[in-house]
């Protein structure tokens, strides 16, 4: 099937924009200009952090399935 004739899951794109928008709402705590993340307790920031790599595992695997559609 030729690339234009692909069906593009529309539930997959948007669950995929709110994944990465999602994402992006939690890095942006990391730097802000208080720098509030590094009063964090260590496991608070890990625990933090390991949400964040979780919600980019997940935008990884629906960008996966768009790509093999």
């Amino acid at each position: 099937m030729a690339i234009s004739e692909k069906k593009i899951d529309v539930d997959v794109v948007n669950n995929l924009s709110a994944r990465l928008s999602q994402l992006e709402a939690m890095l942006i705590v990391t730097q802000d200009e208080n720098n509030s993340f590094s009063r964090w307790g260590a496991k608070v920031q890990c625990d933090y952090l390991w949400a964040c790599a979780e919600m980019a595992n997940q935008a990884k695997k629906l960008s996966e399935k768009l790509s093999t559609a």
